[in-house]
């Protein structure tokens, strides 16, 4: 569990959104909590602040921990500002880079990304990662779909159906429904073929 920040770095703006991430993610009053520690961090500390691309900084360094399975460092950290204190109890700033926690089977890593605008707009948003192997272990039932070839004239239909032989014995991985709806409905057909 991790949340890009946006870290303004100003008196207002860090408490702001550290009582923001600690309501949001605990409650005020919780003793327990689901997540022992949530990891915050802001590409800030990495490249300083790109004004307009901020957000988007924090969306590719959110993207690239959850692929990576690494929450990444935060740069020149040394202590806390007294006002972020309070909302701190299960937060961490990490130094270094930290492996991402282990998760369950089946469950996906999920990063929040968070981001001020100079107008006074804020956008959030929640990522999470993508499990090939989750994808690839449901079984989907066998469905028969036509491949359909079309062309001007018999020749050209012939020249079409041995370049696609010829393609799918080289490509023997291709996914043929993918082939079949592209076929079907992504390519134009021929109304006047006798």
């Amino acid at each position: 569990p991790e949340i890009e920040g946006h870290g303004t770095g100003t008196p207002a703006g860090d408490p702001t959104e550290a009582q923001a991430i600690h309501a949001a993610f605990f409650k005020s009053d919780a003793i327990e909590c689901a997540m022992d520690t949530l990891y915050c961090g802001s590409i800030k500390t990495v490249i300083g602040h790109t004004e307009g691309t901020a957000g988007l900084a924090g969306l590719i360094k959110a993207s690239l921990a959850l692929k990576h399975g690494i929450v990444p460092p935060n740069l020149l950290f040394q202590s806390l500002a007294p006002a972020v204190a309070p909302f701190y109890q299960h937060l961490k700033i990490p130094t270094a880079a930290t492996s991402w926690p282990t998760l369950e089977s089946g469950s996906v890593r999920r990063a929040s990304v968070n981001s001020f605008g100079f107008g006074g707009t804020n956008a959030h948003c929640i990522l999470e990662s993508y499990n090939s192997a989750q994808t690839n272990q449901t079984k989907t039932p066998t469905l028969y779909e036509p491949f359909v070839f079309s062309a001007a004239s018999k020749n050209a239909l012939q020249t079409l159906l041995a370049s696609h032989l010829q393609y799918l014995s080289t490509n023997p991985s291709i996914n043929l429904r993918a082939l079949s709806n592209t076929l079907c409905y992504r390519h134009k057909t021929q109304k006047n073929f006798t």
